[in-house]
């Protein structure tokens, strides 16, 4: 899972990972796609949603969950990181 901007998800997705990428702005979300779309990366998805709504329940379990350029967006960080926790499967 990662969340916001292309760069990243895109380089995942290449190695042969699914990625699910969030991003909140319609304009920047049409950007996402079109690098997608331009890649041909069917294991790459991108969502327009508030990160502030991810959860398991929403969005299902994942080996990795990265949250890249977004704490300074949320009122509250800290209290955010167990909703990434909760949707990170553990690995030992």
């Amino acid at each position: 899972m990662v969340v916001s901007r292309a760069d990243l998800p895109l380089a995942m997705a290449q190695q042969g990972m699914e990625v699910i990428g969030l991003e909140a702005r319609q304009m920047n979300l049409g950007k996402c796609v079109l690098l997608k779309d331009q890649f041909d990366l069917g294991q790459l998805e991108f969502r327009l949603d508030d990160v502030k709504n991810f959860s398991r329940e929403k969005y299902g379990m994942f080996d990795v969950v990265l949250a890249l350029g977004i704490f300074y967006h949320l009122n509250h960080p800290i209290a955010w990181l167990p909703q990434a926790a909760a949707a990170t499967r553990a690995s030992w």
